[in-house]
């Protein structure tokens, strides 16, 4: 045979050996070159860890350096499964025996605890999806582990692992092997990520004892109570977590006060149960103690709460239990303001990563809460008034004159009187309906005083009201006057907008007065007052924040409703003689009873 045929003879054999050897290599052991992760959200990073390595030598898999110190802590089942092998003649199983069985959730927990941030390599994301490892950079085969770490601190991400895994399966033969200890790895070459966003939810309601008609409780009184509401749920925190947090916090402003008897927490499908400040409990009922409970109340006054629960509990946390707080405030008289803004802020703070021991995951939620003053000082500054209503008073023929120039400064203004006594009712007619004051015209439920009476500017200052619709009357002028019988209609309205939360914020409030005079058409004076910025048009929806010099409450129509006077002996007139009339008249009927009396004497006398 010529060189050249046995070269030729040479070389198809030689390919025909590699064709023959094709189906072992390249359909039966061909390797993953990526790793997946998807349902990731927008601005989340993730990282990956390899747990697992194939030994070059060998070809089996085992434990990476990095995770070569991991113990499974279920040692008890452990060794009862080794001594049951034993006995049948069988090798005792090896930690990396049991990941490959497949990754329990205890077994996440440990491996994902041995996991440094700072060894982690960072996955590429895009739409969600987060890789590593292409056609032409292959990842190593293996099995790895993926955090993701939230970019809002409002999600709590559990350990994901996939695999870079052979395609260990021959078509036209049984399942191949890669050694003596090679089976497939557990875990997905795509897996899809379990997150928990974490939702705080805070509702305020009124109580059925409260004098308010409004819905809701975002309008109060001085001495109403609000019930409030608290919502959450708790994520699973895997063994991964060196030291998991999960702490309720609830702060109230002054103008509320904690009814510190009435806050009842209830988990999941456990009791609820009226909590105390330094107490452990069970979320089933039974009794705690400091070193087995589920839940302290590690703070709990008139001014706020704050509810922790262990880490042995929330190591055993699954389906995201629901976290439920219940409490009532009672509204005070502690603020001196126009409009008095109280809000009541819950805090969630909880890990969100598994080396985060201190609560970097924050959420908060707030419900806000107002009260009302007619004729008070904005911001409770002296010498800044409102001027919804003033008392005056008239002469005779005279017209109450009444000049604000700004509601910045006290107004100038003529015939102010004080001394005149009012009561403020929510019918009109009964006096039984009329509200009681302390000394200071707040409004108090518990107090006896049903008096208000003008100051010596005129002012009849009524504070701490909720919105709604009242009757001011007048039940007893200062000497020489004559009281005003009409009753006057006094309606407070409000006007709230969402925050960027959703919770309502005021955005303006109205207060009119309304009356008919005994001849003529109704009278209405109605002053809108809008919450803004920087006299913003138009007004943005911002919080209010006492005696600070950005925020102003500017009053978009001004008229102030004049309750005015008349001194005794002066009648109501069009341009008449008044008392002039009352005086002659009355001198001519002294003079004729003179007259009189003289003549009867004169004749008496004459007749003697």
């Amino acid at each position: 045979m010529s060189t050249w045929k046995k070269r030729l003879a040479a070389g198809i054999a030689t390919l025909a050996l590699a064709v023959g050897m094709l189906p072992a290599i390249a359909m039966g052991l061909t390797a993953d070159t990526t790793i997946t992760v998807t349902g990731i959200d927008t601005g989340d990073t993730a990282a990956y860890y390899q747990v697992v390595q194939q030994n070059a030598t060998t070809k089996a898999w085992e434990l990476t350096p990095a995770f070569s110190t991991l113990v499974l802590t279920n040692t008890d089942t452990n060794k009862a499964t080794n001594d049951a092998r034993e006995a049948e003649g069988k090798p005792a199983l090896t930690t990396i025996d049991f990941i490959l069985d497949g990754i329990s959730a205890e077994e996440a927990g440990l491996i994902a605890a041995l996991a440094s941030g700072d060894d982690g390599t960072p996955m590429t994301i895009s739409d969600g999806t987060a890789t590593a490892g292409t056609a032409t950079d292959p990842i190593d085969p293996g099995m790895y582990l993926v955090l993701v770490n939230p970019h809002d601190n409002k999600t709590v991400y559990n350990p994901i692992f996939v695999s870079a895994d052979y395609d260990q399966t021959d078509p036209n033969t049984d399942e191949i092997t890669l050694g003596e200890n090679t089976p497939k790895l557990p875990a997905p070459t795509t897996a899809t990520a379990k997150k928990e966003p974490l939702t705080l939810n805070k509702t305020a309601a009124e109580a059925e004892s409260n004098k308010s008609k409004q819905e809701g409780a975002t309008s109060v009184a001085v001495g109403d109570t609000v019930k409030f509401t608290v919502g959450s749920v708790i994520p699973t925190f895997s063994g991964n977590y060196t030291n998991p947090v999960y702490k309720l916090s609830d702060t109230v402003s002054p103008g509320l006060e904690i009814q510190t008897g009435t806050l009842k927490i209830k988990v999941g499908s456990g009791s609820e149960q009226t909590v105390a400040a330094d107490k452990c409990y069970k979320v089933d009922g039974t009794s705690a103690t400091d070193s087995n409970y589920d839940f302290k109340v590690t703070a709990l006054t008139a001014d706020g709460w704050t509810v922790e629960f262990s880490k042995a509990y929330l190591y055993t946390v699954a389906n995201n239990p629901a976290v439920t707080a219940t409490y009532d405030a009672k509204v005070t008289s502690a603020a001196a303001t126009q409009v008095n803004e109280m809000d009541n802020t819950v805090t969630l703070k909880f890990s969100n990563t598994p080396d985060d021991t201190t609560g970097k995951g924050v959420i908060t939620d707030k419900t806000r809460h107002y009260t009302f003053d007619i004729d008070g000082n904005v911001f409770g500054k002296p010498g800044e008034k409102t001027d919804e209503v003033v008392k005056v008073y008239v002469d005779a023929d005279g017209t109450p004159v009444y000049e604000t120039t700004s509601h910045e400064v006290m107004p100038t203004k003529e015939h102010p009187l004080d001394g005149a006594k009012f009561q403020l009712r929510t019918d009109a007619m009964d006096a039984n309906t009329a509200l009681t004051f302390d000394a200071d015209g707040r409004y108090n439920p518990d107090a006896a005083n049903k008096d208000l009476t003008s100051a010596s500017g005129g002012y009849i200052s009524i504070k701490g009201l909720d919105e709604g619709t009242y009757y001011l009357v007048e039940t007893e002028a200062p000497a020489g006057y004559v009281p005003d019988p009409t009753a006057r209609k006094v309606e407070i309205t409000a006007v709230y907008v969402p925050d960027a939360d959703g919770n309502d914020v005021l955005e303006s409030y109205k207060i009119t007065f309304t009356y008919t005079p005994s001849e003529g058409d109704p009278v209405v004076s109605a002053t809108t007052y809008t919450v803004g910025k920087d006299n913003a048009s138009p007004a943005k929806p911002i919080e209010l924040t006492n005696n600070s010099a950005s925020i102003t409450v500017s009053p978009t129509e001004n008229k102030t409703a004049l309750i005015v006077n008349k001194k005794l002996g002066i009648l109501p007139s069009t341009g008449g003689a008044g008392i002039y009339f009352y005086i002659v008249v009355g001198g001519a009927i002294a003079g004729a009873a003179a007259y009189f009396i003289c003549k009867t004497k004169k004749e008496e006398k004459q007749l003697s």
